[in-house]
């Protein structure tokens, strides 16, 4: 039986994702979804919780929801994309349904090559060496090596997202087809809306000002996000300035992501700061994206380490499902990473005690505050 798996933050859900579903729906006969946690890939406190932002998705149709360990949601591109891709590959997923810019499956199969071959050249090692970011170098050595359609194909989030994807397929699930879906509507960031779909950045904003976009969230997930509690981008602000003015060098050193003696930069300026904002700012230069910088703050408050950054999941736990779901649940396999409701059962692992921890910080920083606890006690998600 085919399953459609979708990696996603849902941060919020909205008509986009709503459609994405209902592409993934139309190829398999079972849906489900891999999601961040508390924090997400772009490196800032999720607006929902993985709860809510599950709890949506079922109510649009996805059969099964499961989230990624903090330190997956947190990583790089291709860290994260690993860490998507085999928790889809212990749920049985055979389709890995994908929003993208342009490109189908061989497309993106090619790309991923393209990538692969272009980091393992001395031309992208030159341009590291000259302080070029790393993508911003992968991307220009691409383009220097295979043409400029090559590089122009990985300048679009979803793209570059898709590729990740795509080489992390091929390496740790080739089982797995690849099911590009173009986007619809708005570019990822863009702040114009087109018809009924709006960028989940426009969103963010608008609901973070205090307005409901309704226009562009299903009817079915509007009831549960105007009453739920939000985390402010800025919600953890003062929290991520004590850790970062009060860490030495030398712990900081060992934090996911920080390497080449950014360490000092970034402490020097933690002690300048009184925003993240401006912390942000007194961090940046072209060889460190902001994303990753942001990553790593939040990295640091959360105490996750290079060595628990790996991609590589060491639990899943289970959000939420329907009769579909639970279904696809009892299909699986008995060996392999434990997919579980009951994270105590599973509390010896690290990954298991960070997200414990990821919850309760973002529970300070939303706004009502939220009491300590919600990863061990939140009930199983169930919908008929």
């Amino acid at each position: 039986m085919e399953t459609a798996g979708i990696i996603a933050e849902y941060n919020p859900f909205h008509n986009g994702h709503g459609f994405l579903q209902q592409q993934a729906a139309q190829l398999a006969s079972r849906t489900a979804a891999v999601l961040s946690g508390y924090f997400v890939q772009r490196g800032e406190p999720a607006l929902y919780s993985p709860f809510l932002r599950a709890e949506a998705a079922l109510k649009e149709g996805l059969d099964l929801a499961v989230s990624l360990p903090t330190a997956m949601s947190l990583a790089p591109g291709e860290l994260f994309a690993r860490a998507g891709v085999l928790a889809l590959a212990r749920l049985g997923v055979t389709r890995l349904v994908f929003g993208c810019e342009s490109g189908d499956a061989a497309t993106f199969r090619q790309a991923a090559q393209t990538v692969r071959a272009a980091e393992n050249s001395p031309l992208f090692s030159r341009l590291l060496q000259q302080g070029m970011g790393y993508p911003k170098a992968r991307s220009r050595a691409v383009g220097l090596l295979y043409g400029q359609e090559a590089e122009d194909f990985l300048s679009t989030p979803n793209n570059q997202l898709g590729v990740c994807y795509a080489a992390a397929v091929e390496e740790f699930a080739p089982q797995i087809q690849l099911c590009p879906i173009p986007r619809q509507g708005t570019g990822h960031h863009s702040f114009t809306p087109q018809g009924e779909y709006a960028s989940a950045t426009l969103l963010r904003e608008t609901i973070r000002r205090g307005e409901f976009p309704d226009r562009y969230i299903p009817s079915s997930s509007q009831p549960l996000l105007r009453k739920a509690p939000l985390c402010p981008q800025d919600g953890l602000e003062q929290a991520v300035l004590y850790v970062l003015r009060t860490m030495p060098p030398e712990k900081l050193a060992a934090i996911a992501q920080v390497g080449e003696g950014l360490e000092h930069r970034i402490l020097r300026a933690a002690k300048h700061a009184a925003s993240l904002s401006q912390l942000l700012s007194l961090c940046a230069c072209p060889r460190y994206t902001n994303a990753r910088l942001r990553r790593i703050f939040y990295c640091a408050l959360l105490g996750i380490s290079k060595k628990e950054q790996t991609g590589r999941p060491e639990y899943l736990r289970l959000l939420g499902m329907n009769q579909k779901g639970r279904e696809l649940l009892s299909a699986m396999p008995k060996a392999g990473i434990p997919v579980t409701a009951s994270p105590a059962k599973f509390s010896h692992l690290v990954q298991v005690r960070r997200d414990a921890l990821a919850a309760d910080l973002w529970g300070l920083g939303c706004t009502p505050r939220q009491v300590a606890g919600e990863w061990w006690k939140h009930p199983l998600i169930r919908l008929n």
